[in-house]
């Protein structure tokens, strides 16, 4: 445990301006008296103000090991009694041998009430460090505080964010597989094409558990990856189109944050849809913000397939929890246009 001076030059001066007013006071008593001449005066101070500094020094370990928090009112007081009598009589008993031994003329001085005197500007001195490392105990504790608050925040983000990031849905390894299972059959090579991209995909996936963001160029080329393996099963049923500012490609954005908006438009515009159906995507960087649109056609007149929602939602949490804003993942309708605009911050996260 080291002391708080010792390690914290700023609280080691505050210490020492604290003490100049009381050694000030100390001096201008001994003037009061009127029977010491100012060298003698100053030889006194000098003397005792070092001892208090020392003494002050010495407060801080009944003050750390004492803790008012968890240790017997009673007791607690007892022990700063204590210490207040053992440390302002080591004081006293050192300054006066000291001050003998400087100037033999002072101490035949004093009156017998001085010795009362001394020991009260003992304890005045002794409540004075008392207060201080009080002060600077309550500042300790709530920074720890907040610390651990924030540690605890951190923790619980990063275990909400993880579990979020495995809310993929699984009917398309499913529906992948059984595709390639098919394929097997009627064409060996197309099925062995089929499984290396799914398995290029399926790396890329489990790269989430060893990095938090990846750049947009990553993530891109891991979602034509998702969309090559939906081709297999719909051919040129889907298609798919990007537009992309050479800015934006080094962007920084969440492992798979986009997946959930392509199997969105595969789940309720291909499926649905009964002519060739277009996911485009353009994403641009400008004033430090990363603007992601993917729109896909779809069938007004269709029958929707039923959804929960999970996937929009899934990414609209995970940006609030991450960026601690609202709004940046929007959608919209127009006409057989279906319309997502995600915003993703490239300054800070929470």
């Amino acid at each position: 445990m080291q002391h708080p001076l010792l390690k914290r030059s700023r609280a080691l001066l505050i210490y020492f301006v604290v003490l100049v007013p009381l050694f000030a006071l100390h001096y201008m008593f001994l003037q009061t008296i009127g029977i010491f001449t100012m060298n003698q005066c100053i030889a006194d101070t000098a003397i005792f103000g070092i001892l208090y500094a020392l003494m002050g020094f010495a407060v801080w370990y009944p003050v750390y090991y004492n803790k008012a928090d968890e240790a017997d009112k009673i007791s607690w007081i007892v022990t700063h009694f204590v210490s207040i009598a053992i440390i302002t009589s080591i004081d006293i008993s050192f300054g006066n041998v000291i001050v003998d031994l400087i100037d033999g003329t002072i101490l035949p001085l004093l009156p017998d009430k001085m010795l009362y005197l001394r020991m009260a500007e003992g304890v005045v001195f002794y409540l004075v460090f008392l207060l201080y490392y009080f002060g600077i105990k309550v500042k300790d504790n709530n920074e720890e505080r907040l610390r651990n608050e924030e540690k605890l925040l951190r923790l619980s983000r990063e275990t909400e964010l993880k579990a979020l990031k495995w809310q993929i849905n699984p009917h398309f390894l499913f529906n992948s597989l059984n595709s390639a299972n098919f394929l097997t059959q009627t064409n060996p090579g197309k099925a062995s094409e089929m499984l290396v991209v799914l398995s290029e995909y399926l790396r890329y996936s489990l790269k989430r558990n060893e990095v938090d963001t990846n750049t947009l160029s990553d993530e891109l080329s891991n979602c034509r990856r998702y969309l090559d393996i939906e081709k297999f099963r719909f051919g040129d049923k889907l298609q798919a189109e990007f537009e992309f500012d050479a800015d934006a490609l080094n962007a920084r954005v969440p492992v798979m944050i986009l997946q959930p908006l392509y199997e969105n438009a595969v789940k309720h515009g291909v499926y649905e849809s009964f002519t060739p159906v277009k996911i485009k995507t353009v994403a641009t960087l400008s004033n430090e913000m990363l603007n992601i649109v993917i729109e896909n056609d779809f069938e007004p007149d269709g029958l929707p397939r039923k959804g929960t929602g999970t996937g929009l939602r899934n990414v609209d949490d995970q940006l609030q929890i991450r960026f601690g804003q609202k709004g940046l993942i929007t959608t919209q309708k127009d006409k057989n246009r279906f319309i997502v605009t995600i915003k993703i911050p490239q300054k800070t996260e929470i």
